[in-house]
């Protein structure tokens, strides 16, 4: 950042980093094929005019789209709705058309606390029908744990509540939400 405050070069390419994304004039072009589940979504290749100074992002067709989705479970009412809302926020983040479902493999696992992991197993499956798993290894649920204790639910309740109010920048340099949550899980549950 403070070479790019100083020498305020015109277009900066960096590499490394297998996620591309772009900020002002700033880009990291990442991996144009994903090799594993770690490199995910649609994978592309940056096109730069020399003349113009404009960079264009073009997609590269590929046989397989990887996709790993992780969710945090906390054991309320209506965990269950809450995670079929989420796998659907999911999916549509993705910004795949219809047509490349076939391509799509996924690694799905939840962690957390509930009041019924075989309720959440069912979630996750029925989210994600039509979608093949990677290496078919279903939904992993191993970090799961099962909670009837109602005071530290609530109490589990009220601190995801704090968390969201946070006026805290997740993710960069600081630890994701999700991240966060299983750190206030462990403390509330006494893992």
């Amino acid at each position: 950042r403070k070479d790019i405050t100083r020498f305020n070069p015109r277009t900066v390419f960096l590499g490394h980093i297998h996620k591309a994304s772009s900020q002002d004039n700033l880009h990291y072009v990442g991996s144009p094929c994903g090799l594993d589940i770690n490199e995910t979504g649609k994978r592309s290749f940056l096109v730069y005019d020399t003349a113009s100074g404009s960079v264009v992002d073009k997609a590269v067709l590929t046989d397989v789209l990887y996709f790993n989705e992780s969710f945090v479970i906390v054991p309320l009412d209506d965990e269950v709705s809450l995670l079929k809302q989420e796998i659907e926020r999911r999916i549509e983040s993705w910004h795949i058309d219809p047509s490349d479902h076939p391509k799509v493999r996924v690694r799905v696992e939840a962690r957390g606390y509930t009041t019924d992991r075989s309720a959440i197993l069912t979630a996750l499956d029925q989210g994600f029908k039509g979608f093949r798993y990677y290496k078919d290894e279903g939904p992993r649920i191993d970090s799961l744990s099962i909670s009837s204790d109602h005071q530290r639910n609530a109490i589990a309740e009220r601190a995801i509540k704090l968390i969201d109010e946070l006026d805290w920048n997740f993710g960069g340099n600081e630890p994701k939400r999700e991240q966060v949550v299983i750190v206030a899980l462990s403390v509330i549950y006494g893992d």
